[in-house]
């Protein structure tokens, strides 16, 4: 705590505030507890800028990474598999979290099964209370996930948050922003519900720039 003087009906009061260190200690502490399987992936926990290997390909995603890092920006890194999305999107939390920000990482299939598996135990509103505030989120994967009508109503609920209040923003994807809008509509029985798509796209365009990474698959 750090003692900060403010004025109030004409005199002056030192009270006690919450110091940023232990703002952001306490945010990465709530993340852990309520949303255990918030983590970057095993593979890429230890990752820096040293281990990627920067192409003429992916040279505009490492810039926009840069951006989300010194700027707070959003972004959507679309690209084929393989081609270093996951990586390079650890590589932004692994940098985030040496400056002492709290970084909620997840899959879109892991963060829908966690909310899911909580129903029962009456948390499952907690979880989507900490992704909605998380300082910075990463959505890895996103359009994997079928799309409901109660999976479109939560994803919505929690960018309009963020939206809202202005909360960085980082997705991965395999699909061109084009088909990334498609898989966020509703399957009908006739007919592709788009209006779901479209409130949401809304937010992000705004929110987010879709970036382009290149290349071939550094799986193979």
């Amino acid at each position: 705590m750090v003692p900060v003087e403010v004025e109030a009906k004409g005199r002056t009061y030192t009270v006690l505030h919450m110091c940023e260190y232990e703002m952001r200690k306490r945010g990465t502490a709530k993340i852990n507890s309520v949303f255990k399987d918030a983590k970057i992936p095993e593979r890429y926990q230890d990752c820096s800028w040293q281990d990627y290997h920067i192409t003429p390909a992916n040279q505009a995603a490492i810039d926009a990474a840069y951006d989300v890092i010194d700027n707070q920006a959003g972004v959507i890194f679309h690209g084929n598999r393989g081609t270093g999305k996951t990586m390079l999107a650890s590589i932004i939390a692994n940098e985030l979290i040496k400056k002492g920000q709290a970084v909620l990482f997840t899959s879109m299939p892991d963060l829908f099964d966690s909310i899911r598996s909580r129903f029962s135990s009456g948390d499952a509103k907690d979880i989507v209370d900490t992704v909605k505030s998380a300082p910075y989120l990463i959505l890895d994967d996103m359009g994997t996930e079928k799309m409901t009508d109660w999976v479109s109503e939560q994803l919505f609920i929690i960018i309009n948050h963020r939206y809202n209040h202005q909360l960085p923003l980082i997705i991965t994807t395999n699909y061109d922003p084009k088909t990334f809008s498609r898989t966020l509509c509703i399957a009908r029985k006739e007919s592709l519900d788009k209006m779901p798509a479209e409130r949401i796209m809304s937010r992000l365009r705004e929110m987010c720039r879709f970036v382009h990474m290149g290349g071939g698959d550094w799986r193979k």
